[in-house]
């Protein structure tokens, strides 16, 4: 009988508090069982998808509560199990980074919130809104770079933070852009302020909503300027701080740059006549500054 087993950690507990979650390769149940091992939930499993659908449908799993086995059905799907311990691993890591990434930026955005000034504290307070429901995708995927070549995984966490606030900061105008009403299920910054006006018993005239844009552009120039902000307080004192500034406001500027075909495109495919060998090309470059860059 093969098995491959995680030790799954729950936070900073001690070595003797880790649990298995255990992998088994051509084995039966009957066999384990007779072998002494407890299984609080015993799975088989045929493929990747299968073992994907368990983790979504039962929480328990990535939150250690029990003990896991899962049991590749015969022994020519070792390859299934591998990918599943793979996967496994990584969700694993996602959930302890979010977490903690997620604490953090809580804290970030309770400290930026001090301004006296009414109307600058209210601006802040809707960067700040839009900043605490996000997904922490991308700065889970710089701590997992990071933990590649290093093991203080922390020390990336302001550098995952600052691409978690630009990304705030980038999709604030890309809603304006877009006449967006809702973003990370809450209102958009412009409808935040339009539904704050009417509930104060204010006119909504012609004018409210160039000046509910405009709020928001201010909200996303702030997250821009946060976002280098924490990165320079981080990492100045580092010897690849500039190398490190560089590659992230390439970035922005990369984002920004495939922002503006991904919005002039659809004018020009209604209103002129293109030619297709450069559409593919510029739809093939918004791929490339959009997505490859920073996803």
């Amino acid at each position: 009988m093969q098995k491959k087993i995680f030790y799954a950690k729950e936070k900073d507990s001690p070595l003797k508090d880790y649990q298995e979650i255990m992998f088994l390769f051509g084995s039966n149940r009957k066999e384990f069982d007779n072998k002494g091992n407890k299984a609080d939930f015993f799975y088989q499993i045929a493929t990747i998808e299968e073992f994907y659908s368990i983790l979504q449908n039962d929480k328990k799993v990535l939150e250690h509560g029990g003990n896991y086995v899962f049991q590749v059905n015969t022994d020519k799907d070792v390859e299934v199990m591998l990918q599943s311990y793979q996967l496994f691993s990584f969700m694993n890591f996602f959930k302890n980074s979010r977490e903690r990434l997620y604490g953090k930026m809580q804290n970030f955005n309770r400290e930026i919130c001090n301004h006296s000034e009414k109307h600058i504290s209210q601006n802040i307070s809707e960067f700040t809104r839009m900043n605490s429901h996000g997904k922490f995708i991308r700065g889970v995927l710089v701590n997992l770079g990071y933990s590649i070549l290093k093991s203080d995984i922390e020390y990336s966490d302001d550098l995952a933070l600052a691409f978690e606030i630009y990304q705030t900061a980038i999709l604030i105008n890309d809603d304006i852009i877009d006449h967006a009403s809702l973003r990370r299920n809450q209102p958009t910054i412009p409808v935040h302020y339009i539904n704050d006006w009417e509930t104060k018993g204010i006119e909504i005239k012609r004018n409210a909503n160039d000046v509910a844009n405009s709020m928001a552009i201010c909200a996303g120039g702030l997250g821009m300027c946060y976002a280098n902000q924490k990165v320079a307080e981080a990492y100045s004192r580092s010897d690849n701080f500039g190398i490190l500034l560089k590659y992230f406001n390439q970035v922005i500027i990369n984002t920004i740059q495939g922002e503006v075909i991904d919005v002039i495109l659809p004018f020009e495919e209604q209103n002129f006549c293109s030619d297709e060998d450069n559409l593919v090309d510029s739809i093939t470059e918004i791929y490339r500054l959009k997505t490859a860059w920073y996803r």
